[in-house]
């Protein structure tokens, strides 16, 4: 997936989409499209790439940061194109068709809808941007809509539909995955009650580089002491 960027520098983050960059030579307000803490990433100073147009009250998108060389993609939205080309691609389950994004369940709109021979398939799709000794970790701040969503999961598939769940690994380092447990305990017992109950659970490792993106391989999934 090409992407059209520009380089610029991070100063500071101002609020939860929002943060002061270096860019075409003077100091720029750019919409950081992630609701997550990104501590590790964003630190002043730091290398990243952004996308002219970031909306009404911003200059530019934040789509990239690099970390030792090595780049990580922050751009949340962009997860729901990767789910949709994962897909479509049979990561996920053979042969889907009718595939439909922004699907109504119970109370929740989830990512993406498809059928195939199996029946109806719900996904929903999560961006990791938090690794740690190798292991990438979801998520880095609290999230009770992240929760909601596998219980609906798990609803669905215990009324007969397919459940899933694909975790988007977007930066490179990391050798397994597993939900953050200690900061958001709830969600880990979510993820840890849809997979008992026979939601799919799936680690996908993007290829990241400073001109776009891709899909690279599955990560073991398991928890964070081992037993999952």
């Amino acid at each position: 997936m090409p992407l059209a960027l520009e380089d610029a520098v991070f100063f500071e983050r101002l609020n939860r989409f929002s943060a002061r960059v270096l860019w075409r030579g003077q100091e720029a307000l750019a919409h950081v499209p992630n609701s997550g803490r990104l501590r590790e990433l964003l630190v002043p100073g730091a290398h990243v790439r952004v996308r002219p147009g970031g909306g009404s009250k911003t200059a530019c998108r934040l789509m990239m940061v690099e970390r030792d060389g090595e780049w990580a993609l922050i751009d949340a939205h962009l997860t729901n194109d990767m789910l949709e080309f994962a897909v479509r691609a049979g990561w996920l389950m053979p042969d889907p068709f009718d595939i439909r994004r922004e699907v109504q369940y119970a109370g929740s709109r989830l990512d993406l809808g498809c059928r195939n021979d199996a029946g109806f398939h719900l996904v929903e799709a999560k961006c990791v941007t938090l690794i740690q000794d190798g292991l990438a970790l979801f998520p880095d701040a609290p999230t009770a809509r992240g929760a909601r969503h596998l219980r609906e999961l798990m609803s669905a598939q215990q009324a007969g539909l397919n459940g899933h769940v694909a975790f988007f690994v977007q930066q490179p380092g990391a050798r397994s995955f597993a939900a953050n447990r200690p900061m958001d305990p709830d969600f880990a017992d979510a993820l840890e009650q849809a997979a008992a109950a026979g939601v799919q659970v799936y680690a996908i490792q993007c290829r990241i580089a400073p001109d776009g993106v891709g899909l690279y391989g599955m990560l073991p999934v398991g928890a964070m002491d081992g037993t999952f």
